[in-house]
């Protein structure tokens, strides 16, 4: 592979901003703590089939993930920076994938194919998504096999495209769920519309059929089984929990169908702001171009809408969507090589001084402002890196070509990625996010023969990071006080609002974690101050 300026700004920002996330950060709660956690569980009871979270069958999500970091522990020993290293490598292999996908839409135009993965790797979601130990980034890299392999069965005949599709669904559904039906199957039934040419139909949709059918072969061979021998609370979850009653409970918990609007500046950063690219669209001014707009079209369009109107909403669910945006800015900055002027970037500079403001003022803003105190412990210095940023993107160098500004582009999107993680996210992590030090005085307390309790919900943030071999008991607010009298000793692990000025223990501890504080109390401090548990 010839290492082109954009394959060394993507695979040396892949390294970098991989090393530094390890270096700056531990596992995040609740989310990565949680799914580590269950992973912890399974390596435990070496049970591949049923995930458990602290004790009982977990039916939330499929075993995929799980069973990744096991292998890896399997291969490397149990480790921290196996299950936070595994997704960043599904999100490499997902930049020579869309090369592939680029190269099959457009063979002739090799800029797009070298900008496609480029555009992809600096779109600030998928950037920080790439590091984190989570479903999406995996579910995305099915998405772009399976999109591939729909690209394959349209140009050739053969069954070798449909059984690369069910294998794609397969690692899909094994990976996050049904999810990734909604996410490819629109593409696949869509094809009169974007392939534009003649095809034997009937085999087109029976291959599609065929290929379904093989997905749910495999998701089928690892959840009858794993539902049989969880028992038939989580049969009936896996089965239909994890579909029918999911959707019911998305719709008590509403976001605006428009909600996804607002975000979409933040999410796709920085590549809504090139102003370069703002005109009518090169990409269809041909018939392989209007050939290859009408299949990004039918990928994202019936996806986004579907994901807008479903009331459940996250910003990494649309994390699948990106390559298709990656590859319409790619071929239409192809197309616009040569016979498109480039403009000065100065709706992005604007962005990084409006940032660089921003990051100014919460600096200077006293402490009895409505700001979060956690923000005065900001460093000063990415303020001029911001900047600087904003400098680099107006440069003469950054206006020769289309090419040449969207390498700066990305180049400066790193940097600003580098920036957060080593300034705002190193602050906040220690001791905010990082739970360690609690995880680790339950797994000693544990280890004396202690009860130890959470009052109210838990997330499995202990169970990993204190390598915790017991299952950590879960009190009711409303049973709280009948637990304090049957458990001695007892110690209880609360979230507060706020930092009581107690006389705590010499041998109890409390810190700060996500903008509250986190306390674990002896079971006497509770009965003598009841107001704790009544928070």
């Amino acid at each position: 592979m010839r290492l082109t300026p954009e394959r060394a700004i993507w695979l040396g920002g892949t390294l970098s901003i991989v090393l530094v996330s390890l270096w700056v950060r531990g596992l995040l709660p609740i989310d990565e703590t949680r799914y580590v956690g269950v992973a912890w569980e399974m390596w435990l009871r070496g049970d591949w089939l049923v995930p458990h979270k602290n004790g009982l069958p977990y039916s939330h999500k499929p075993p995929f993930l799980f069973w990744m970091i096991n292998l890896g522990w399997w291969l490397f020993g149990v480790s921290e920076w196996w299950p936070r290293l595994m997704p960043s490598l599904f999100a490499l292999v997902s930049l020579f994938l869309i090369i592939r996908l680029a190269r099959l839409l457009r063979p002739d135009q090799p800029v797009a194919h070298e900008l496609a993965p480029l555009i992809l790797f600096s779109s600030f979601l998928w950037t920080l998504f790439s590091t984190m130990t989570m479903f999406d980034t995996i579910l995305s890299f099915w998405v772009l096999l399976a999109v591939i392999a729909v690209v394959q069965a349209a140009l050739k005949s053969g069954w070798g495209s449909w059984l690369l599709l069910g294998f794609a669904l397969g690692g899909g559904l094994l990976s996050k769920g049904p999810v990734i039906l909604l996410q490819v199957l629109p593409l696949a039934l869509l094809a009169p519309f974007w392939l534009q040419r003649e095809q034997q139909w009937g085999r087109w949709y029976i291959g599609i059929l065929l290929s379904v059918l093989l997905g749910a072969i495999m998701i089928l061979a690892w959840a009858v089984p794993a539902g049989l021998s969880g028992g038939d609370q989580y049969f009936n979850e896996i089965f239909w929990g994890q579909t029918a009653n999911r959707m019911v409970e998305s719709f008590a918990h509403r976001r605006a169908w428009w909600w996804y609007l607002p975000l979409l500046p933040v999410l796709l950063f920085p590549w809504l702001f090139w102003t370069s690219m703002w005109r009518k669209p090169a990409i269809g001014q041909n018939q392989q171009g209007i050939r290859a707009g009408r299949f990004l079209l039918a990928w994202v369009v019936p996806v986004f809408v579907a994901f807008s109107l479903i009331s459940g909403k996250q910003p990494h669910y649309l994390l699948p969507l990106f390559p298709a945006f990656a590859i319409w800015l790619a071929l239409d900055a192809e197309h616009g090589q040569g016979n498109r002027k480039t403009r000065r970037n100065w709706l992005l500079a604007v962005v990084y001084v409006l940032i660089a403001a921003a990051w100014l003022v919460q600096l200077v803003i006293k402490r009895d402002q409505v700001l979060p105190e956690w923000l005065q412990y900001f460093p000063q210095w990415p303020i001029l890196v911001f900047v600087l940023l904003a400098v680099m993107v107006m440069l003469p160098w950054a206006r020769r070509s289309l090419r040449a500004q969207a390498r700066v582009m990305a180049l400066s999107s790193i940097i600003f990625t580098l920036v957060l993680l080593l300034s705002a996210m190193k602050t906040l992590y220690s001791p905010a996010f990082d739970v360690q030090e609690v995880a680790t005085r339950i797994a000693r307390l544990q280890a004396q023969g202690h009860s130890v309790a959470v009052l109210g919900k838990y997330h499995n943030q202990f169970q990993f990071k204190g390598r915790l071999t017991q299952a950590i008991e879960i009190v009711e607010w409303a049973s709280i006080h009948l637990w304090i009298k049957e458990r001695d000793p007892a110690w209880i692990v609360l979230v507060l609002k706020k930092r009581h000025e107690l006389d705590y223990r010499e041998d109890e501890y409390i810190q700060p974690y996500r903008g509250k504080w986190i306390a674990l109390l002896r079971r006497g401090t509770l009965q003598e101050h009841p107001e704790l548990a009544r928070q």
